[in-house]
């Protein structure tokens, strides 16, 4: 026969990540203990992690890769221009963000996200826990929801309002 399974009171929930018991006090929930991974694994990960970041980062802002649908198909992607953009907003150039206008908002959320991803490497090891925290669930609907905006933009402008299709 097997071992009874213990019931688990109204205060206490399971973490997604990591299935460990989050013991709730007085109605405020504690954090439970992430399982031990070790203080080099996590420095590891979350380096890799930063790598990563960073090296898309650079392969993106000097244009060493081109957007695959504009090489394919020889149309501008949604996001077509987002680049520039953020590169014209950075240097001042508010009539260069027009380009995409969206893209800005988009290069803050992808930043505020690399950070919570290294972040959470660092704290865990892992990235499993990446949304569990409820900012960053709010941030991923802005993200969908300028998506959205960009993907109307992007259809917009093959109608040729607000400067017509952006060269590829």
């Amino acid at each position: 026969m097997s071992a009874p399974v213990p019931q688990l009171s109204r205060s206490c929930s399971v973490s997604r990540s990591t299935g460990a018991v989050v013991a709730a006090a007085d109605g405020i929930e504690q954090p439970a203990l992430a399982p031990s991974v070790s203080a080099a694994r996590r420095a590891r990960v979350a380096s890799l992690t930063l790598a990563a970041i960073a090296t898309y980062t650079v392969v993106l802002a000097k244009g060493l890769v081109r957007c695959p649908l504009a090489a394919t198909f020889h149309v501008p992607c949604p996001t077509c221009g987002a680049t520039r953009s953020t590169l014209s907003l950075l240097h001042g150039d508010l009539h260069g963000t027009l380009l995409n206008p969206v893209a800005p908002l988009l290069v803050v959320l992808l930043g505020g996200f690399a950070a919570r991803l290294v972040y959470v490497a660092a704290r865990d090891g892992h990235t499993r826990a990446f949304d569990e925290h409820p900012a960053v669930r709010g941030m991923l609907k802005v993200f969908v929801v300028a998506l959205l905006l960009a993907l109307i933009l992007w259809i917009v402008r093959f109608f040729g309002w607000f400067g017509g299709p952006v060269p590829v």
